[in-house]
């Protein structure tokens, strides 16, 4: 007869089926990751285009600010302490809003003036995302653009 009998033919035909439930498998997982790693990517932009729009204002402030620093003082000193002001919208995106603050809303450190290492006091610029597109209060990105 030949190499190829019945029993070999119908053992082929198993292994390409298993070969099909094996390709299937892996393009259905690919697919399910592809969606997040879209939104990866779209957060990992939003960080960066937040960290260029706090970097611009800080510079905006430090251009307008006076020989005494008024403008920096204004915006390290505001009621109640320690918490930012409210988000005004970005006229470049108006996705991004960002606030003023004195003390980090990333990682709030408890407030003690003896201790020399505390950056509690420093102005901050806090970029969220503004109220009208997601109204949510993660922090994008937060700059300390002043000093003690």
């Amino acid at each position: 007869m030949g190499f190829f009998t019945p029993r070999n033919r119908a053992f082929s035909l198993l292994e390409v089926l298993v070969a099909v439930v094996i390709l299937i498998t892996g393009i259905t997982a690919i697919a399910a990751f592809f969606p997040m790693a879209l939104r990866q990517n779209q957060n990992s932009i939003d960080k960066s285009n937040a960290a260029f729009l706090a970097q611009m204002k800080a510079e905006e402030i430090r251009r307008d600010d006076t020989r005494g620093a008024l403008l920096i003082q204004a915006v390290t000193v505001h009621e109640p302490p320690g918490e930012a002001t409210e988000r005004i919208v970005f006229a470049q995106d108006e996705r991004f809003a960002y606030s003023f603050g004195n003390r980090s809303e990333i990682d709030p450190e408890p407030v003690d003036s003896s201790d020399l290492t505390t950056t509690h006091g420093i102005p901050r610029i806090i970029v969220r995302y503004a109220a009208d597109f997601k109204p949510t209060e993660d922090v994008l990105y937060e700059l300390r653009f002043g000093f003690r």
